[in-house]
């Protein structure tokens, strides 16, 4: 390895600098015995022109535990104990060290070689893997970058940096002391955690202070002006949970730009991707989203053990807060509803308590998805204001510890003033979700001048869950709505009304966490990428515009077809259908007339005449370089049925339309016709005798 002369003249430097390495001051950690928590001095050195970190950790271990640690894969040096050397017996990148009498100073020595930005491997479905790596544009170091203790611990991170970086790492403070060729940070965050992070660059930043919280800014150069609007909005978003959840739990946040397409909310700041945080969009839905996280996730913090709560709370407090606030948030609700439709099937399934992080599509439609409709679930159970309490409390008796689901359902049943076991153990546990079916039993007439609607409610599960069911019923003289209780397979009642009864209507707001009929499931992309069985046809002609299109299809599961094979077996009965280019004349019955992509793209789906629970879609391009402009943002838009861009830029979006809820229609009221206005049969057969003509009647 090539000796940096940087690295070499630091080395005094650092050693002098780090004697005065003092204990991290202390917070409160909600009713943690903060004494019982470790205290982890981190000093590291970067060579961002060898990608490489070198340092240590000194962990002061509370008596008598035996504490886990995870060395992240770095290169080891000496570890001591009390002074003496260790060789611990290293299973999985993590040893365990027992503290015991006055054995409780760990000391690590580590180093550690990292690959240049953008030769991890890369993502899937969507999805990127972030890897760590310095290099000489910049340092990210995100997790498992330096030995670490399993479980909560007081960390202090002091680090050398390249001169022209700026970095940045949970902090509610941060003091830099610079020299020519180097600077040094430390980074004062007084909260137990669970890890922490080191990312640097040669940022412009800008700070401003808003209420006694510093908010900072660190774009690259060329992205300098999206600051002000940044941390304008970062104000609105601060504001707006302080109100909802209490004082925001840290003194400082940071909005910091990044090289790969991330979009991460740590403690006191959100890393977002460079052509992420250029969308003019993400100001006003992913930052405020990351910042939220700010309370769930990052300062209460998720017992894994139980699986993973805060993307489900926050994707209903952040992004269906958000159409909520504009009058949407009952087409938010049916997209998520149809997300999990689309990608969650039998064998993709799993409970709630499972969910861990998101891997694909299918996991996000469960744990932020689910998990949201679990949320909206809730508060109708307890009333909108026991909710925000309970929230608050839960904030209050959780910060800066470990919180899983039990503790919730604690919080939320203690405030709600109600046991809340059986909706927490359906909504967790089990895989499946409600489906719900209404029949007409018929009329009573009880006398008075009322009149009694007897309707069944059946659930389709092979155990019935325990639901309040949003009833509406339409009449003569108006809508009665109501909430009904849904708790076996059959459920039978009768509604006293007034007037001819019209039409009853289930879950019309999509209130529930449910399985959606047929009527309220528009053909959309979502269904076609996450269908089971899924295939694709390149044309006739101009296959070359479409090749390395159905490279791209392959990594997503779909399974090439000829047209002869499709028209004679069995494939268009069980799956669905994406026709690249114009349809053969064959599968034009399929499609029907499909508008040209003029110099882009555009993308229709519509249902398969052949297998409503699929799809058929064609997707048509001007060029294949079109084509190599969307590949990635696909999966983003699957609620729509007609997408068209130009150039990579999306210039038109249609979502099919669907019924409302699951409808039982009862009466249809009599439409007619003013004699008047009807011309006699001889005109109609005179004006029509030129054309085609079927069928004649009255």
């Amino acid at each position: 390895m090539k000796k940096s002369p940087y690295f070499l003249s630091l080395f005094l430097f650092i050693l002098a600098f780090l004697a005065s390495f003092g204990t991290p001051a202390r917070s409160e950690a909600g009713g943690e015995n903060i004494d019982n928590i470790p205290i982890v001095r981190v000093n590291v050195i970067l060579d961002a022109e060898n990608r490489l970190i070198k340092g240590g950790i000194s962990a002061q271990l509370p008596m008598g535990k035996t504490i886990r640690i995870h060395t992240g894969g770095v290169d080891l040096g000496r570890i001591t104990l009390a002074g003496r050397t260790i060789n611990p017996s290293i299973e999985e990148d993590s040893f365990t060290v027992a503290a015991s009498g006055g054995n409780r100073l760990l000391r690590i020595q580590f180093h550690r070689n990292f690959r240049p930005s953008g030769s991890g491997p890369g993502g899937k479905n969507g999805y990127f893997v972030m890897d760590n790596f310095i290099d000489a544009g910049g340092v990210v170091l995100l997790d498992g970058w330096c030995p670490m203790l399993e479980g909560l611990a007081l960390y202090e991170l002091r680090a050398a940096i390249p001169a022209g970086f700026k970095a940045v790492s949970e902090a509610d403070a941060i003091k830099v002391q610079s020299r020519e060729d180097t600077s040094i940070y430390i980074f004062e965050f007084p909260h137990p955690r669970t890890g922490l992070s080191l990312v640097a660059a040669p940022y412009q930043v800008n700070l401003e202070r808003h209420k006694g919280i510093e908010i900072a800014a660190y774009f690259f150069p060329d992205d300098k002006e999206l600051a002000r609007k940044y941390i304008d909005k970062a104000k609105y978003y601060l504001d707006l949970y302080e109100d909802i959840l209490g004082a925001y739990p840290f003194k400082r946040f940071a909005i910091v730009e990044n090289r790969a397409p991330t979009g991460y909310g740590l403690p006191t700041y959100t890393l977002l991707g460079q052509e992420v945080a250029r969308l003019p969009f993400i100001v006003d839905t992913s930052l405020g989203h990351e910042i939220l996280h700010s309370w769930f996730g990052n300062s209460v913090y998720v017992d894994p053990r139980e699986g993973n709560w805060s993307e489900g709370l926050t994707t209903y407090l952040a992004d269906h807060l958000y159409k909520e606030q504009k009058g949407l948030g009952r087409d938010y609700r049916h997209r998520l509803l149809a997300d999990y439709q689309s990608y969650v099937h039998k064998d993709r399934a799993m409970p709630l308590s499972g969910f861990r992080f998101r891997t694909d599509r299918p996991s996000k439609a469960i744990g932020y998805g689910k998990g949201a409709m679990l949320f909206h679930m809730l508060k109708q159970e307890i009333g909108k204001d026991a909710f925000y309490k309970a929230l608050k409390k839960f904030v209050m008796d959780y910060r800066f510890r470990m919180a899983g689901w039990s503790e919730l359902k604690a919080v939320f049943s203690d405030i709600g003033k109600k046991d809340l076991s059986v909706f927490f153990d359906q909504w967790l546990e089990r895989k499946d979700v409600p489906i719900l079916s209404i029949k007409k039993e018929g009329i009573t007439y009880p006398g008075s001048g009322h009149q009694g609607l007897k309707v069944t409610v059946r659930q389709g599960t092979e155990s019935p869950y325990s639901l309040s069911v949003p009833l509406v019923l339409e009449t003569t003289f108006g809508e009665v709505r109501r909430n009904v209780r849904v708790e076996h397979e059959k459920e039978s009642m009768e509604i006293e009304i007034k007037g001819q009864p019209l039409s009853v209507t289930l879950d019309p707001d999509y209130d529930l966490m449910r399985s959606l009929e047929p009527s309220e499931f528009p053909p959309v992309l979502s269904r076609l990428l996450g269908s089971e069985h899924k295939f694709f046809v390149l044309p006739l002609q101009n296959s070359e515009v479409y090749c390395q299109f159905a490279v791209f299809l392959r990594s997503l599961g779909f399974k090439e077809k000829s047209i002869d094979s499709l028209m004679t077996g069995s494939d268009l009965n069980k799956g669905s259908l994406l026709i690249l280019g114009d349809p053969a004349p064959r599968l034009e019955r399929l499609t029907g007339a499909m508008p040209d992509p003029g110099s882009g793209v555009i993308i229709t789906v519509r249902e398969n005449p052949i297998n409503p629970a699929g799809v058929v879609a064609v997707v048509k391009a001007d060029s294949s370089g079109q084509l190599d402009l969307i590949l990635k943002k696909l999966p983003h838009y699957g609620y729509y049925s007609t997408l068209r861009y130009e150039d990579g830029k999306l210039a038109g979006k249609d979502s099919a339309g669907a019924r409302n809820g699951i409808r039982l229609v009862l009466q249809t009221e009599v439409m007619g016709t003013a004699a008047s206005d009807l011309s006699p049969i001889d005109r109609i057969i005179n004006d029509i005798s030129e054309k085609q003509v079927i069928y004649i009647g009255e």
